[in-house]
């Protein structure tokens, strides 16, 4: 038997810790079967995502014309409740690490998050003041909703890694065993599958339900929704793995670093300024959690880039809409509903890539490794929004109102040029997230230890958290004609970053 040269965490408390053991006449593996209540998890964060999709998605509409703001304060509020709803991911991942666990964190902030979702409905009543319930739409968002979506994001990534086994086992084939890194990487897809089928549905539903019936039947739905979710979630309850907290992660890992930066004379000869914190004989700390938590420092220089994709891509759900408002509409399709594309394009991408693409180059045996596959998603991203100058471009060269600084021009003018010139752009920019984002949800479970994979996952997502922060930062510029130069300086950003990127952290795979 030999030993496979990266260690694999694996979820169950029996098989904590141990290297896995490739068989000696092993050829190639291939993706192990998910058991039902992996789907269940799955199927939760599908709910979920429809939920928090198809909020977003009502909100720059229902911001600009209901609540008569301008569009760089919707892009500020919408911008605010994404960086809310990513950045308390790590409340998540702290409360479940050091509290209750991943399993009743996803529970309770499930619970938090229905009350938020009725509390927007009420808001979105008729009653009162308009103040009063504008006062109530943002509580409802701001305290509720976003930490309800965080404290969820931030445990159930890892919580369905969890649930899949990590050994290799026979198939039908000789030489070809089901490999757990192929299986971790099939349950990312299907999980990531399974968050755009929410989003999807979200944004088909909500918009619609908002324009035929009214805004208070689109928030409604994602009350009912959260609802059906927490129900398949509890229903497993038996089958999970579930793991229980074992005392803060984040404390150990202080820890260990300080341990480590504090003695690092000490050992001169070593290989990692890390490997200095197993010299500590009495510490809460093992070989393994430093070996775990060097793999993590790892991968977090990689996630340092993300923040500019997801600076780009948040411009979905705000700015990307309000340039489709400036377009002809067809009466039948609200404009935020453009982004079914990117979601159709992702549903239809990933099982494409996962039964054909994938399956071919591992037959070949060629390595297309986790970076080239991030570098794949920041191309795309960067050409999607390279058309998206074209197309800002193009908007302000058409009549009647050209760039919009005319006195005719109001809130709700549009330029006789179709909604349907996005198309190219949403398929680009909803590509470069089946390589770009499902490959990083996928790289924070693999690379770091069983007690650091919820923080691990936050951590990723503080990287949304951070583009959104970045996105905030820029969002005077979204009023007309000024977000032209918006996208074209982002697009200079991107660019840089994907060839840093790749020279950088072409050798990690």
């Amino acid at each position: 038997m030999s030993v496979i040269d990266k260690k694999l965490e694996a979820p169950s408390e029996d098989c904590e810790n141990r290297q896995i053991i490739v068989p000696d006449d092993f050829d190639y593996g291939v993706p192990g079967k998910l058991e039902a209540h992996t789907y269940a998890v799955v199927a939760t964060e599908l709910c979920e995502r429809y939920c928090f999709y198809g909020v977003t998605l009502i909100l720059p509409p229902y911001l600009l014309i209901y609540h008569n703001l301008s569009r760089s304060q919707v892009v500020t509020r919408t911008k605010a409740f994404s960086f809310l709803a990513y950045f308390t991911t790590i409340v998540g991942s702290l409360v479940a690490d050091q509290w209750i666990g991943k399993f009743r964190a996803i529970l309770y902030f499930g619970l938090w998050y229905f009350v938020g979702s009725v509390l927007t409905t009420v808001s979105a009543i008729e009653f009162g003041s308009k103040s009063f319930r504008e006062i109530m739409l943002y509580v409802s968002i701001y305290v509720f909703v976003a930490f309800g979506t965080g404290g969820i994001k931030g445990n159930v990534s890892s919580f369905v890694g969890e649930q899949v086994h990590t050994d290799y086992q026979n198939t039908k084939t000789i030489g070809v065993y089901t490999d757990p890194t192929k299986t971790i990487e099939k349950v990312y897809q299907y999980f990531y599958w399974a968050i755009n089928v929410g989003a999807l549905m979200g944004i088909t539903v909500c918009p619609l339900i908002s324009v035929r019936l009214g805004y208070q039947y689109g928030f409604m739905s994602t009350s009912i929704i959260i609802f059906l979710a927490l129900f398949i979630y509890i229903i497993f309850k038996r089958k999970y793995n579930i793991i229980n907290p074992q005392g803060s992660p984040l404390k150990k890992v202080v820890s260990c670093v300080r341990y480590a930066l504090k003695n690092k004379n000490s050992m001169p000869n070593r290989e990692h300024w890390l490997d200095v914190s197993k010299m500590c004989t009495t510490a809460e700390w093992d070989d393994n959690f430093v070996d775990g938590l060097k793999s993590s420092i790892k991968a977090c220089r990689v996630f340092a880039f993300f923040p500019f994709y997801w600076l780009l891509y948040n411009n979905l759900t705000d700015n990307i809409v309000l340039q489709a408002l400036r377009m002809k509409v067809p009466s039948w399709l609200a404009a935020g509903q453009m982004n079914l594309i990117v979601q159709i394009t992702i549903v239809a991408m990933i099982p494409i890539y996962q039964k054909v693409c994938s399956a071919y180059l591992s037959k070949r045996k060629v390595n297309y490794g986790p970076i080239k596959r991030i570098v794949t998603g920041f191309i795309l991203i960067t050409l999607g929004y390279i058309y998206t100058v074209f197309i800002q471009k193009k908007i302000y060269s058409t009549g009647p109102h050209y760039d919009f600084t005319l006195n005719t021009a109001t809130k709700e003018s549009q330029n006789d040029i179709s909604v349907w010139w996005q198309v190219p752009a949403y398929i680009l920019i909803g590509s470069s997230e089946v390589f770009a984002s499902v490959t990083g949800l996928e790289y924070a479970f693999s690379q770091s230890p069983k007690e650091l994979k919820s923080l691990m996952a936050a951590t990723y997502q503080l990287t949304n958290c951070a583009g959104s922060l970045l996105g905030l930062t820029l969002s005077s510029f979204s009023e007309d004609p000024k977000v032209l130069y918006l996208y074209l300086f982002e697009v200079i950003i991107m660019t840089v970053a994907t060839i840093a990127f790749w020279f950088l952290f072409r050798k990690y795979d």
